[in-house]
């Protein structure tokens, strides 16, 4: 009667008849008392004559067909049990002036509330969505420690992020287009459970948070940011951030503490006006799927070691004269790679270049001037070297 099917609860139609029927018998005649509300007519009632009672726990508001509900402003006062508010397709307008404390998951698209009311602590809360609302600042977040996912979503009015310190388990931010968004508060960077932060399409985004110490974020979206033009330095290793996304973006570079990311496995910086730290020394993106095309690098005195092996739709290497006192350039299993720049050969610091795997690789340095070079691995490349 009951299945669990890629982690969610299936339920048989007559079971959920059943137990509908049994909610609907704790009080056939005043749908305020009882502990469950879903029938649309019933929700409509308690929240438009504020009939609700501390009976009350759950709310979905699902209509038969989109449509406009007129809250009364103390439709939630008397409800001081309720623990779950999930609003499907109603338009609910008009001003709350109470939330109950006890709410532990409010899903309520398109909300026209500019913000939460004051009295609102949320100390319970631990889902909050409110993808594309009407809300314009989130000063009432001080103190929610049990929130781990919040949704923000398309809310075009909103300008700051606050600090969020308060909200240490938070796992999964979405903030993605949110068009006005200005300022996204240092605390961010310090949220230690932080597995997913999205703010792509924030294209008035200025001030991000100026260091990252997020270590277990495994996602990071901040493609189509026009306007932010500096990435964060990275305090501590963050080996689960596999992906980062920047395309489209103002980040004009990023900083030498990149070699925190460890584990990076995708890195989209196209489109993006992307040049690299010049006092980088170490430059890693082993393994990263999305890189097709490197731009020719600018001077970077201090790189000595560049790791590109396994981006296995990399087709060319640019011109790294400017890379003068590189070590260590590994390109091993590249395999769409078929053309490397004939400086390459020029690199007289060069110690070890390995091009082991390019199945693919047909144009080589045409001439070797590398005085340093000690291993020179070509197995499964089609070159030949004069």
């Amino acid at each position: 009667m009951i299945t669990i099917d890629y982690g969610g609860i299936q339920m048989h139609d007559l079971l959920e008849k059943l137990g509908k029927d049994i909610v609907h018998e704790e009080s056939p005649n005043d749908p305020g008392k009882r502990s469950r509300l879903w029938f649309y007519e019933d929700v409509e009632q308690v929240l438009t004559e504020s009939t609700g009672t501390k009976k009350i726990i759950g709310i979905k508001v699902n209509l038969p067909e989109p449509a406009e509900i007129t809250l009364n402003p103390e439709c939630f006062r008397k409800m001081v049990n309720l623990e779950i508010f999930i609003n499907r397709n109603a338009s609910l307008w008009g001003h709350i002036s109470y939330l109950p404390n006890t709410l532990r998951l409010i899903k309520w698209d398109r909300c026209q509330l500019q913000s939460l009311p004051s009295n609102f602590q949320g100390n319970h809360l631990v889902e909050f969505n409110m993808p594309r609302s009407h809300i314009r600042q989130l000063e009432g977040f001080k103190n929610m420690p049990m929130l781990t996912s919040m949704n923000l979503s398309g809310c075009q009015f909103l300008e700051k992020i606050p600090d969020l310190s308060r909200i240490p388990n938070i796992k999964d931010l979405n903030l993605s287009w949110c068009t006005s968004l200005v300022e996204v508060d240092d605390s961010v960077g310090r949220l230690d459970k932080l597995v997913q932060l999205n703010l792509r399409g924030c294209v008035r985004l200025t001030r991000f948070a100026t260091r990252l110490r997020l270590k277990s974020l495994e996602t990071l979206y901040l493609s189509d940011c026009e306007r932010l033009e500096s990435f964060p330095e990275i305090e501590v290793e963050m080996e689960s951030l596999w992906i980062l996304h920047i395309r489209r973006s103002g980040i004009r570079e990023l900083p030498s503490s990149i070699a925190y990311l460890t584990g990076l496995d995708t890195l989209e910086a196209w489109d993006s006006k992307l040049q690299l730290c010049p006092n980088l020394s170490k430059f890693c993106l082993k393994g990263c799927s999305q890189i097709r095309k490197l731009e020719r690098f600018k001077h970077l005195p201090k790189l000595t070691s560049m790791n590109l092996s396994g981006c296995q739709f990399l087709e060319k290497i640019p011109d790294l004269s400017r890379i003068p006192n590189i070590k260590d350039l590994n390109l091993s299993w590249c395999t769409s790679l078929v053309e490397v720049d004939d400086s390459v050969g020029r690199l007289d610091k060069l110690v070890q270049l390995n091009l082991r795997g390019c199945v693919r690789l047909t144009r080589f340095a045409t001439r070797l001037r590398l005085k340093s070079l000690e291993t020179l691995y070509l197995s499964s490349a089609q070159v030949k070297v004069t």
